[in-house]
């Protein structure tokens, strides 16, 4: 059965929808979220126990086996869905995710975070990429032993990238046809989109240009 989250010293991993493209093509080397929480569970210290949290969306996404098989992990909790995630975040020793939005937010709460992708939100002070299954330990050791002497200042860096991605992004929408909604893009939509684009378009060419030593 899956547990509430008690007074152990944890670390967190939230089970990513799956199939999903930012997990099986993003993080397509550590796609297996079964071995990669086998993995996680063997990398952390003797002292830690990984609590993995159950999809909210995606409860009836996997058969009750794979969740059998998590549970018979040693050193792994099963944690229902219904726990609040950023209360486990907060407790939380260490954050894994693959590309998952609590990454992003436990990065945002100057959490340590260990990513097995390379996310836009990477570059946030306290979140590090593992590349490699054999870096894991030592990443965990060192995320787990580090401490913020100056809170202040971790905000300040939070901030200093906050800024430099807001620099990036373009007005828009995420979605207006999530639930009942139908409504279809607008002239406005349609006219951001074509500046994005464009963006991208003209970035990836001078990258190329520069590849090939063509001066403009």
């Amino acid at each position: 059965q899956e547990i509430s989250p008690s007074s152990d010293k944890f670390c967190l991993y939230t089970l990513h929808t799956q199939p999903e493209s930012s997990v099986d093509v993003q993080a397509s080397f550590f796609s297996d979220q079964f071995a990669l929480v086998k993995l996680m569970a063997r990398s952390l210290p003797a002292r830690h126990i990984l609590y993995v949290k159950v999809h909210p969306t995606d409860v009836d996404g996997k058969a009750r086996s794979f969740y059998d098989a998590i549970k018979r992990i040693p050193n792994v909790r099963l944690v229902d869905f219904s726990i609040d995630t950023r209360m486990l975040v907060i407790r939380s020793e260490l954050v894994f995710a693959l590309t998952g939005t609590v990454a992003y937010e436990a990065g945002l709460l100057g959490k340590p975070v260990i990513v097995f992708a390379k996310n836009y939100f990477n570059s946030l002070p306290t979140i590090r990429y593992c590349e490699s299954p054999a870096l894991l330990p030592g990443l965990i050791d060192q995320m787990i032993s580090q401490k913020i002497d100056n809170k202040n200042s971790l905000n300040a860096e939070i901030e200093k990238v906050m800024a430099r991605l807001r620099a990036c992004c373009f007005a828009g929408e995420v979605s207006r046809t999530y639930g009942a909604s139908n409504e279809g893009l607008r002239g406005s939509d349609l006219e951001q989109l074509q500046i994005a684009y464009g963006s991208i378009f003209s970035f990836l060419q001078n990258q190329n240009a520069g590849r090939i030593g063509i001066s403009e």
